[in-house]
């Protein structure tokens, strides 16, 4: 990944509480090594980054309802969206990979 789309992500958990900044750099390791769309989200509870075109539980669907901000990263731009948007991206995402 591009590592100003890393960087503006860590701008945005920079105040945040520590459980947030620990998910962060688990969710850094593996943007790394990612070159595609995905949505992030986070809450106080932590992050939940869900990567497209990799398969990912229900759980993080339901995450996904808690989280407090929602992004999301097309073709190496990184944009906030609500939190319908995002559950609308992710509900579609869930649904295309369990049929395939």
């Amino acid at each position: 990944m591009e590592k100003h789309i890393i960087q503006k992500m860590k701008m945005i958990v920079k105040n945040e509480n520590t459980t947030v900044s620990q998910d962060f750099e688990a969710d850094k390791k593996d943007l790394k090594s990612y070159n595609g769309n995905f949505l992030w989200g986070y809450s106080s509870k932590g992050t939940n980054l869900i990567c497209d075109n990799i398969p990912f539980s229900y759980l993080q669907v339901e995450n996904m309802r808690e989280a407090t901000n929602c992004y999301v990263c097309i073709a190496g731009h990184l944009k906030k969206v609500t939190k319908k948007r995002a559950l609308a991206i992710v509900t579609g995402l869930y649904s295309r990979n369990r049929r395939a």
